[in-house]
C-alpha cells in the first residue's frame, strides 16, 4: 500500500457488530496508532488491523486514516487489488476503496470503504457493499477496453492513431451522448475521465486538422481530422487505476499537464491536448485539465470571473495527480490559463511540488508587474524549473491589454519580462496565424524547442536559441 514510506496507521478503538455494516469515524482522540518503519507490502511491519472490526467479516465499514508520510508521492491505495496485509492468520485480505482524500502538511487524512475477507469462504458483503463492487467491476471493464485506446473502426491503425488523454475539468456535465458535448460551460465539481481523439495520418505538425467547406467538408472523419471520439467519465477508483496502468505501459512514468486559455472549449481543449502530445512524441501520459471557459469571443469577462474559481479544483487535481505512480508532472499553460496555474502553486503543498518538474508559461496572460513582482518569485520558492513563452505579434494579449489597461507578462518588445528564475524565449518572430497567440502548438521551431525542454529537460542554454541581454539578465529568442 506503500513504499518506503514512514506510516502512522489509526485503527479502531471501539468495535462493530458482527456481520452488521456499521459506519465509523476515527480521530486520533479515540484511535491507537501503531507505527510501522518503512513499511512494505509483505514485510513484517505490515498493517494492522487489530480492532473488533476484523470481527464484521464480510460486512462493509467506513473509517478514516491517518498517515504521516515521509514521502507521499509513494503512496497509493491500489483500488485494482485493494489487498492490505492483515497479521492474523484467519484474515485473507482487506478490500479497500479509497472515498476521500485530503491533504494537510505531510499528514494524509483518508477516508476508505473496506470489506474483510475471510481465510476461507466466501465475504457475506452487504447489498451496498455488493453494488460497490459491482460497479467497480463495471468501471474497470470500461477501461480495459480502452487500453489499448480503441473505438471499434477499422480504419484505425491504417488510417488514424487514436490518442488516449486523461482529463480533469470543472466543467458541469451535460446529458449528451456526443463527446463535444460531454461537458459545457456552465461550472461543476471536479470530475475525472478519460477522453479518445484522432490524430488522422497525413496530420501535420501544429495543425488541428477540422472539417472545411472549401473542401467540401461537412463532417467530421477520424481519418482526416483530429476529432474527439470518445469522453469516458470515471470515478476517482477507476481513475487512478487506470492512470497508473498506463503509466506501468508507457516508457517515461511523467504526465505532461496542459491548461487552456479563454475562448476554449472541452473539445477543443481535448483536441489541442492529444495534438501537443502527439506532436511532442510525448512518452509519458497527456493530461488535460479543462476549466469552465465560456469558449467564445464575447465570453472574457465571463471567463475572467470564472479562472479564479478553478484555482482549488486545479490544485486538488494536482494533489491527485502527486498521489498516483508518476514521477514527475510537467505543465504546459496557456493564455488564461497561466491565472489557474498561478494560483494553484502559489499555496502548493511541499510533497506535491516534489512532484513538479517543468512549468511552462505560454502567451500568459496576467499582469507583467503582477507576474514579475509575485507570480514568479512564488513559484521560484517551489523549486521548479521555469519557462516563459512571449511574443510582441500577440494580438490577442494587445487587445487584453486594452482591455485592463496595462501590459500583459505574455507580450516581448522592450518591455519583456526577464527575471532571474524564468527562462524567457521571445517567439515574435516565428511564423503562426493571424492572432498570433497559439504558436506554441502551431508553429514548428516551437514544437521542437519544447520538445527538448520536455523531452530532455535541457535548458535554454543548451538548445537551438539565440542568446540576448536585457540589462545584465539573459533571454532568449528563436534564430
Amino acid at each position: 500500500m506503500s513504499r518506503n514510506a514512514v506510516l502512522l496507521l489509526v485503527v479502531f478503538a471501539g468495535s462493530l457488530a458482527a456481520q452488521e455494516p456499521a459506519s465509523v469515524r476515527i480521530t486520533p482522540e479515540n484511535a491507537t496508532r501503531i507505527a510501522s518503519d518503512n513499511a512494505a507490502p509483505g514485510s513484517g511491519a505490515c498493517e494492522q488491523f487489530q480492532a473488533a472490526a476484523l470481527d464484521s467479516t464480510g460486512a462493509e465499514a467506513e473509517a478514516t486514516f491517518v498517515w504521516m508520510i515521509s514521502n507521499p508521492g509513494d503512496f497509493r491505495v491500489d483500488a485494482r487489488t485493494g489487498e492490505v496485509c492483515a497479521r492474523r492468520s484467519d484474515i485473507e485480505a482487506v478490500s479497500v476503496t479509497l472515498v476521500t482524500a485530503t491533504m494537510v502538511g505531510s499528514q494524509l487524512s483518508a477516508t476508505v470503504r473496506f470489506t474483510v475477507v475471510p481465510d476461507r469462504g466466501q465475504p457475506t458483503g452487504t447489498p451496498a457493499g455488493m453494488a460497490a463492487a459491482a460497479a467497480l467491476r463495471r468501471d474497470m471493464a470500461r477501461l480495459e477496453a480502452l487500453d489499448p485506446p480503441s473505438i471499434n473502426d477499422p480504419r484505425q491503425a491504417t488510417e488514424f492513431t487514436a490518442v488516449q488523454i486523461y482529463y480533469g475539468t470543472d466543467r458541469r456535465a451535460e446529458a449528451a451522448e456526443e463527446p463535444d458535448d460531454r461537458y459545457g460551460a456552465e461550472r461543476g465539481p471536479l470530475e475525472l475521465g478519460t477522453a479518445i481523439i484522432s490524430i488522422p495520418r497525413g496530420h501535420k505538425a501544429g495543425q488541428l486538422e477540422s472539417p472545411s467547406w472549401l473542401r467540401l467538408e461537412f463532417s467530421e472523419d477520424p481519418s482526416r481530422h483530429v476529432v474527439l471520439l470518445r469522453v469516458t467519465p470515471l470515478e476517482v477508483e477507476g481513475w487512478v487505476s487506470s492512470f497508473d496502468q498506463k503509466l506501468d505501459n508507457s516508457p517515461q512514468r511523467e504526465a505532461l499537464v496542459f491548461l487552456h486559455g479563454y475562448n476554449v472549449t472541452f473539445a477543443e481543449a481535448a483536441r489541442r491536448t492529444a495534438q501537443l502530445a502527439y506532436d511532442l512524441g510525448y512518452e509519458g501520459v497527456p493530461v488535460l485539465y479543462s476549466w469552465p471557459s465560456r469558449g467564445t469571443l464575447a465570453g472574457y469577462l465571463a471567463d475572467e470571473a470564472t479562472v479564479e474559481r478553478s484555482v482549488p479544483h486545479f490544485q486538488r487535481f494536482l494533489r491527485l495527480l502527486a498521489f498516483t505512480g508518476v514521477d514527475r508532472i510537467h505543465v504546459v499553460a496557456h493564455s488564461m490559463g497561466n491565472r489557474v496555474l498561478a494560483g494553484a502553486l502559489r499555496n502548493l503543498a511541499p510533497d506535491v511540488a516534489r512532484r513538479i518538474g517543468q512549468v511552462v508559461l505560454t502567451a500568459p496572460d496576467i499582469d507583467a508587474e503582477v507576474f514579475e513582482t509575485q507570480v514568479v518569485p512564488a513559484m521560484r520558492q517551489l523549486g521548479v524549473r521555469l519557462t516563459m513563452y512571449s511574443s510582441s505579434a500577440d494580438r490577442a494579449l494587445q487587445a487584453s491589454m486594452k482591455v485592463h489597461g496595462y501590459r500583459r507578462a505574455g507580450q516581448s518588445g522592450d518591455s519583456i519580462v526577464v527575471v532571474p528564475g524564468l527562462e524567457t524565449v521571445d517567439a515574435s518572430h516565428v511564423d503562426t496565424d493571424l492572432l498570433g497567440h497559439g504558436y506554441f502548438a502551431e508553429d514548428k521551431p516551437v514544437l521542437d524547442d519544447l520538445f527538448l525542454l520536455l523531452k530532455h529537460e535541457l535548458p535554454a542554454t543548451a538548445r537551438q536559441l539565440k542568446e540576448l541581454l536585457k540589462g545584465a539578465l539573459r533571454y532568449w529568442a528563436f534564430r
